[in-house]
């Protein structure tokens, strides 16, 4: 005897969001708090001294935010993947909670993207446009400049 195709079905309850919705909600407040008060939230860049491939994406979020489109895409070109990632997983689960192996495909295609636009950024910005600077307060920064001292 088969099953009703309707009764196989899960419902997507308000409990199941209430995670992912209190983890935006938490992410969007400590992104504005250190916007504020000058926080470094990356631990690449906070330990190397050297920007992460994700680098300027939250500065780049504030000017979206603040109707500065094309500032925004200055600060960090593929921002808008941000809004399109999580949707992906949350979105195209299989019922038994695994994801389909085109979405981790795709996941592959844009770490490897966000990668070569990191380069491409650090090769014509680094070090002297921002975001892509030097830490120069980073603790492997520090003993760089230490043990290469003359």
């Amino acid at each position: 005897m088969s099953a009703d195709p309707q009764e196989t079905k899960k419902k997507m309850t308000p409990k199941q969001f209430a995670l992912p919705a209190a983890v935006l909600a938490a992410s969007g407040f400590v992104l504005w708090f250190s916007n504020r008060h000058s926080l470094i939230l990356c631990p690449v860049y906070a330990i190397t001294g050297v920007p992460c491939p994700t680098c300027g994406m939250s500065r780049a979020w504030f000017r979206f935010f603040d109707g500065e489109v094309a500032d925004a895409f200055a600060w960090h070109p593929l921002f808008l993947l941000v809004l399109f990632v999580p949707l992906l997983f949350f979105l195209y689960r299989r019922k038994d909670g695994t994801i389909r192996k085109w979405i981790k495909n795709l996941g592959i295609v844009l770490l490897i993207l966000l990668i070569v636009v990191w380069l491409w950024r650090m090769l014509l910005y680094f070090p002297s446009t921002p975001p892509l600077v030097w830490n120069e307060n980073a603790p492997l920064r520090i003993l760089w400049r230490f043990f290469t001292a003359t």
